[in-house]
């Protein structure tokens, strides 16, 4: 990472102002601030770096699953040779990367912004679910979006019968950020940062 940017300047397409654009700065706060150790996506797209971003200072990883090449999400290939250490690629569908590829994996961040299918939204949020810790941070995109009027309606259903709580972001097509209360044996998200008492 190159120390002499902000992190404004390290986010792409900082100027656009539409869709998920507008929740760049958030995203990468929400990973940062959350000191993500395990994030996932569902999408791969310009989310992509600003996690990664966030994460070099975290020391965390990135698990991004989207049947597309990456050649087709408007990533260059060579960022996975870039990101070896702290990214993994799955090229498939859902279903499949959620059946076999992260077992074991306990997640601090998730981010759905992939197929945007009522009973694919629900199925992934379902499975993911039970991979996020307690106080887990889990974000879906276009809930909002006049195209997707039932997201919120999978987004309940997938999340039955856990305790959580939400809110919605209205702008960029609505960002729901929801907390997962329920304690899943996933164990707990640790926030290690505290103010010194010098800064009070």
């Amino acid at each position: 990472m190159n120390e002499n940017k902000s992190a404004v300047e390290m986010l792409p397409h900082k100027l656009q102002t539409g869709g998920f654009t507008l929740h760049y700065m958030m995203l990468y706060s929400i990973v940062y601030g959350m000191e993500a150790k395990n994030v996932f996506e569902f999408g791969c797209g310009h989310t992509s770096p600003v996690i990664l971003s966030a994460l070099e200072h975290t020391g965390g990883k990135l698990t991004t699953n989207d049947k597309r090449n990456i050649k087709e999400t408007g990533n260059a290939p060579e960022m996975l040779d870039e990101y070896k250490d702290s990214w993994r690629y799955l090229e498939k569908r859902s279903d499949e990367a959620l059946k076999h590829d992260i077992t074991g994996e306990k997640f601090d961040v998730v981010l759905h912004d992939g197929a945007h299918e009522a009973p694919i939204v629900m199925r992934d949020i379902r499975k993911i679910v039970k991979h996020m810790k307690q106080g887990a941070l889990l974000l879906v995109h276009d809930t909002n979006h006049p195209t997707f009027p039932y997201l919120p309606w999978a987004i309940r259903l997938g999340l039955f019968p856990y305790r959580y709580e939400k809110v919605t972001v209205p702008y960029g097509f609505g960002l729901t950020i929801i907390r997962l209360k329920s304690n899943l044996g996933n164990g707990k998200v640790k926030l290690t940062w505290k103010k010194e008492a010098s800064e009070r």
